[in-house]
């Protein structure tokens, strides 16, 4: 009897929350099958003008998928637009109080793997320091967890660690595998087997992470007011880059990011993912469920997941235990790469750890919402070659005349497919125009009109490149091409152009072809659908030459403005005046700072 009155205010209280996430989820598809079947019914007729034929089929069907895929981040952004705007939270998190007391432990880690020691030593030190000053330094312990194979580089961290140990109130540890199996992933994987049961809590990091104090305490008192959580995910924001690139990114993110995040909390709700970093974890958990094994076969499809974070929330949901984002909690950072090569570089590991992931989706008892994201993680790289086989073949078909459009109907495909390509963009400016502090915070009305156009233009010339890469890579991941796991670039500097050409040298050939093809012997209707890509194909190399050059990043200060760059955060102010101090000390070996990241051979 008293089972039951425990239960009867908490049932309603359940079916109320998994209704809620079922409206907010039902939202989004609605809009995004609305959206996917309004182009969809354009193309089809297009495609039907004079009877519809297998090559009609097939170029519906490369045509669909992309599609959806488009439709649905438009269908996600107006959720999240809708929930920005009426004020709607994850249904069934409890969020904390701001002084509740903190009575747990919590380990922070930062797995650096050959990264420079004084950037970030600069990192954990400020955010070690406002945690002090909040009073919470004794709740905290800080672990780096080291896979550099550079004996000079080690030195360096253990240096480092010796200098954090001397300034901060809190324990400092450092270790350095021999073996650096499974990379960041089997680093953490070690430390839990032999630490974790120490603590409550695992603050994770990357190497360019920052936090600020208050943030990481209302992490932990989110998991304190929320025991069945496993793990909680800020959404952490670009910042501190400089480059054109690195800019543009931050801007982009800056304006989507919101929506963005807030559109994924509400319909993931308790079923969320884990991106890798800035998130805390509840030990126990992560210690019991979080095992990951190791795919059969050799890379690049066996061998350790590289994408391991999908996968590791994947397992804590299985478990039983809930996966929140707090997409509102703001002061969590993360650095973007300073070059489209660079963003290339780690996008090509990014491919070959998310493809892995078809090997994941047969486990036994996942989440269906965690088959989901590594659906969508999957899709993020295998839409680029049907879009690549659509231009390819629409070309191919248009020469044979087997493929006759009505030349109006495919138009209005087109219009209605870039409206909703663009429907998330229109809607993240609207919501920060709305928004008064983040108007002004980024420029003003002008500023960010101006800024979101210069973004839209210079996304859509880099696009194609991008999209071509994508395609080359997954092709690489069919020939067996392993990406390997080389240390990230993350100091800015212009690519040669040596360099540029080798790795564009494909694109070249192929904006030629297109180009040809175009005025040559295109199908009526088909010319613009050739031209766009092959303008991106051609404009490759400038664009990313152009985008990393720091002339260009100093003519154009005035566009891409973000917050965290107008009004720096005291926490930003302080790591860079930390950074500044740090790389002045002395070394007990030489860093080159210079020293070219290992990227993808072209």
């Amino acid at each position: 009897m008293d089972r039951v009155a425990e239960a009867a205010p908490v049932l309603p209280g359940l079916f109320y929350r998994l209704c809620l996430v079922c409206l907010r989820r039902g939202i989004a598809l609605t809009a995004a099958l609305l959206g996917a079947l309004a182009v969809l019914s354009l193309a089809t007729r297009a495609l039907a003008a004079d009877g519809f034929s297998a090559a009609d089929a097939a170029a519906l069907v490369l045509f669909t998928l992309p599609t959806l895929w488009i439709a649905w981040s438009a269908g996600h952004a107006l959720l999240g637009f809708l929930g920005r705007r009426l004020g709607w939270l994850p249904a069934g998190l409890a969020l904390p109080k701001a002084r509740a007391p903190i009575v747990t432990r919590t380990a922070m880690l930062m797995p650096v793997y050959e990264e420079s020691p004084a950037a970030w030593g600069a990192n954990l030190q400020a955010m070690g320091e406002e945690l002090s000053a909040l009073g919470l330094a004794g709740q905290f312990d800080l672990f780096i967890l080291s896979d550099t194979r550079q004996d000079a580089v080690a030195a360096e961290e253990e240096a480092m660690r010796s200098h954090l140990a001397a300034r901060l109130p809190m324990a400092v540890h450092y270790r350095r595998r021999q073996d650096n199996v499974g990379k960041k992933a089997g680093n953490i994987a070690d430390f839990c087997r032999r630490w974790a049961s120490r603590y409550d809590h695992l603050l994770v990091l990357d190497a360019d992470s920052l936090m600020s104090g208050e943030t990481v305490a209302q992490l932990v008192r989110a998991m304190q007011a929320n025991p069945k959580a496993g793990l909680i995910q800020t959404a952490p924001r670009l910042a501190r880059r400089h480059s054109l690139f690195a800019r543009l990114q931050q801007f982009s993110a800056a304006l989507m990011g919101p929506i963005a995040a807030t559109g994924q909390a509400l319909w993931q709700g308790r079923d969320g993912n884990f991106w890798g970093h800035n998130a805390i974890i509840r030990a126990r958990a992560w210690a019991d469920c979080a095992h990951l094994p190791r795919l059969s076969g050799a890379a690049p499809w066996g061998g350790h997941i590289l994408s391991h974070d999908f996968v590791e929330a994947a397992l804590l949901r299985r478990g039983g235990w809930e996966i929140w984002m707090l997409p509102d909690l703001g002061s969590s950072w993360e650095e973007t790469p300073p070059s489209l090569l660079d963003h290339l570089a780690r996008d090509r590991r990014w491919c070959q750890g998310n493809l892995q992931h078809l090997r994941v989706l047969g486990w036994p008892k996942l989440h269906p919402v965690s088959r989901i994201h590594l659906l969508l993680g999957i899709a993020t790289y295998a839409i680029a070659p049907l879009w690549l086989a659509l231009v390819i073949g629409g070309a191919l078909l248009g020469l044979t005349d087997a493929l006759a459009l009505d030349p109006f109907l495919a138009a209005g495909a087109l219009m209605a497919s870039g409206t909703l390509l663009f429907t998330p963009k229109l809607l993240a400016l609207l919501d920060t125009l709305l928004d008064r502090t983040r108007r002004r915070g980024m420029g003003g009305t002008v500023a960010v009109v101006a800024s979101t156009l210069a973004e839209t233009l210079l996304t859509v010339l880099l696009a194609p490149a991008v999209l071509f890469f994508h395609a080359r890579f997954l092709m690489e991941l069919v020939a067996g091409r392993d990406s390997g796991w080389g240390r990230q670039q993350r100091d800015e500097a212009c690519p040669r152009w040596s360099e540029l050409l080798t790795w564009h040298r494909w694109h070249l050939a192929g904006a030629a072809l297109l180009a040809g093809l175009a005025f040559v012997a295109a199908a009526p209707g088909m010319t613009f659908w050739l031209l766009l890509p092959a303008v991106g194909w051609a404009t490759g190399p400038l664009l990313a030459w152009t985008t990393a050059h720091p002339k260009a990043a100093a003519a154009t200060r005035w566009l891409f403005a973000t917050v965290d760059e107008r009004f720096v955060p005291e926490t930003i102010r302080r790591a860079e005046a930390l950074l500044d101090s740090l790389q002045q000390l002395p070394a007990p070996s030489a860093l080159s700072a210079g020293r070219p990241a290992e990227r993808v051979a072209a």
